[in-house]
């Protein structure tokens, strides 16, 4: 599918009916740097997803607004978001361990290889959605691709609302929220339910949440304490071998007609924000996530029993925010310390597998004006982990364990130069850094005496451009990743597969963003991302990164017809990828395909109606697949995860 985005684009371009108001993005402040700064002067092309942008978009899911846009990718097992992992700079498998997400700053990653919940973030919670490229120094472990720093919506004026929606294979939600007080005082109480077939038999997937969040501001404090339960009960039906897609997309093979994955999550966070001068800020959070799972996930050929799965994390973090001025321009600057308590409890049939891990990292950082149009940005960063890792297997010659540590010290440097009026010119450098994850020890073939993993490092480069002029924003930006000792998992390594540090691996790519505001009523986008991911030493140098499509790309039109009406038709597309694990390129790839979604949506007084169509025109393609390993020869073949056909969701909602 090399270089054929463009002709499809235009296609589409030239045969839409409708499309989505027109938004402005939310470019005034950012928080690339861990505190408010102005875009103009970082050295990044941070791109925002705004509040009028995610209601336009009439996404049921994060992963369905965030998939296409420039420098992300999206792969999602059953096509609905409850299993996507969202990834950047071209790392497949693992994306979830490489790209930071974060709410309000506070990191939503897990220290096992589990993708973050995308599930439990409610759009309508949502006020914008900042994209970083890199910003490793400022954030620390595991933002190696990226970070995704979700900003949730203010206290505004009291209100309530409902909505309900209902779509294909039995979709079925609801939400409601009242919120109540102003800016000084204020509380919002939300509760959601959402029961749906999925496209997939035995995938039937049941949720519901509660959000209560208590806030407060006065002239120098703010403060806000938020709590969250979520209880999900998740029936997972397998990948399938390419007969079985051939013969049936939607079907689950018999291997796995008793798995499932449930999970009960509680989520306890507050935080407060004082600022007692006009120069200095002090802003602290910290918060406690617990989540009790139990799930059977089953292989071909090898049932296996019920397991539970238990995480309990505890962040803080302290920042000290200095603002000054530098030759009558504006500087900031940041210290601040990041501090993260993780348990891990895994119990199995294979034994226990028990983990706690320790980290405490410290930062500076700063934004330096050099001249009227030029600013640098740096960053340095110290970090620690310790590892106390017990099981029944590995270590239970020591009755008190294993105790692992490393440290690790990264840095950033960046330049940004505005030599014309909506002309900002950027370069960065970053040292990256990600630690093996809680349960990658316990499958990298080590002994209590030899430890297999070490942590991975590297260094990422960039050089951009960003334009804005008339309506029309421009974004375009070339990076460089250079990763010494990656982490993955390599199903061919000891025989049955281990978690293992590969020798070298880079990514090269280039990110295109673009958007056109070409009168009131009509709205262009265009996002595409190219990225080659390689092997760079030993017996595979060459190969290609697996998991990883080489081209990404998306193209909408909006329309607003009148102050009521609003339409999109959006294009999204993806090259080929590489099974996961199949380093050797030894089985055909998943296909490259082009998506058609329509969106529509009416708003009258207190009423809002939406509807969007996905994937029109019926593509048959799978985001997901994995090389496997099946009895009795154990010979290599495909498995796919197929994702959903058309399909279409409507939602109507009611504001008091």
């Amino acid at each position: 599918m090399k270089f054929q985005f463009a002709a499809a684009f235009a296609a589409a371009f030239a045969c839409h009916t409708a499309a989505a108001q027109p938004t402005t993005l939310d470019t005034m402040v950012v928080t690339g740097t861990r505190t408010a700064s102005d875009p103009a002067q970082l050295p990044d092309a941070i791109s925002v997803i705004g509040r009028a942008e995610i209601e336009s978009s009439a996404a049921a899911s994060l992963a369905e607004l965030l998939r296409g846009r420039a420098g992300v990718e999206i792969i999602d097992f059953y096509g609905d978001g409850s299993r996507a992992s969202v990834g950047m700079r071209g790392f497949g498998a693992n994306a979830p361990s490489n790209t930071l997400i974060t709410v309000n700053g506070r990191p939503l990653n897990n220290p096992d290889i589990g993708a973050a919940d995308l599930g439990r973030i409610q759009l309508a919670d949502i006020d914008r959605i900042e994209i970083l490229q890199g910003g490793s120094a400022f954030y620390g472990d595991q933002a190696v691709g990226g970070v995704i720093n979700i900003i949730t919506r203010r206290p505004g004026t009291p209100d309530a609302a409902f909505r309900t929606r209902a779509g294909s294979y039995q979709h079925r939600s609801g939400r409601a929220v009242v919120r109540a007080g102003r800016e000084a005082l204020h509380a919002a109480l939300s509760a959601t339910a959402l029961r749906t077939d999925n496209y997939r038999r035995h995938n039937r997937l049941d949720r519901q949440a509660a959000n209560l969040r208590l806030g407060g501001r006065d002239e120098a404090l703010s403060w806000w304490l938020d709590g969250e339960y979520t209880n999900e009960e998740l029936q997972t039906p397998g990948g399938l071998l390419a007969a079985e897609a051939a013969a049936d997309r939607r079907q689950s093979a018999a291997d796995f007609a008793d798995d499932f994955s449930n999970a009960r999550t509680t989520d306890l966070a507050a935080g407060i924000d004082w600022q007692p001068t006009a120069n200095w800020r002090m802003a602290a959070q910290s918060g406690e996530r617990e989540s009790t799972g139990r799930f059977r996930l089953s292989f071909r050929g090898f049932p296996t029993e019920p397991a539970t799965q238990d995480r309990k994390i505890r962040n803080l973090d302290l920042r000290l925010l200095h603002s000054f001025m530098l030759g009558g321009r504006k500087g900031t600057a940041v210290l601040g310390a990041d501090l993260r308590r993780a348990d891990y409890l895994l119990v199995s049939q294979f034994g226990e597998q028990i983990n706690q891990q320790d980290l405490d990292d410290f930062y500076l950082g700063a934004t330096l004006p050099l001249a009227q149009d030029l600013d640098t940005t740096f960053a340095l960063r110290q970090s620690n982990t310790t590892d106390h890792l017990r099981d029944r297997g590995e270590f239970a010659s020591l009755p008190d364990g294993k105790r692992i540590k490393h440290s690790e010290t990264t840095a950033s440097l960046g330049y940004s130069w505005r030599p014309h009026d909506g002309l900002k010119l950027f370069a960065g450098w970053d040292q990256v850094l990600r630690y093996p994850k809680v349960d990658e020890y316990f499958g990298s073939g080590f002994t209590p005496d030899t430890i297999a993993l070490t942590p991975q490092t590297g260094d990422s480069f960039e050089l951009g451009a960003q334009w804005q002029i008339a309506g029309l924003n421009l974004s375009a930006t070339m990076f460089h990743l250079a990763l010494r000792d990656e982490i993955v998992f390599d199903p061919n390594a000891n025989g049955f597969g281990a978690n293992v540090n590969l020798d070298s691996s880079r990514r090269q790519g280039v990110l295109l963003d673009a958007q056109w505001a070409a009168s009131a009523r009509w709205r262009i986008s265009f996002a595409y991302t190219f990225v080659n991911a390689e092997l760079r030493s030993g017996s595979r140098k060459g190969r290609d990164i697996p998991l990883v499509a080489e081209q990404l790309g998306r193209f909408a039109v909006d329309w607003l017809a009148d102050g009521h009406w609003s339409m999109r038709a959006e294009l999204q597309g993806s090259g080929a990828r590489g099974l996961g694990g199949d380093f050797d390129s030894s089985l055909a790839p998943l296909p490259g395909y082009a998506v058609l979604n329509l969106v529509a949506a009416h708003g009258r007084n207190r009423w809002r109606f939406s509807a969007r169509l996905n994937n029109v025109l019926g593509r048959k393609y799978a985001e997901q697949g994995f090389e496997a390993r099946l009895a009795p020869d154990f010979s290599e073949q495909a498995t796919h995860f197929p994702m959903p056909e058309f399909n279409a969701l409507v939602s109507a909602e009611y504001r008091i």
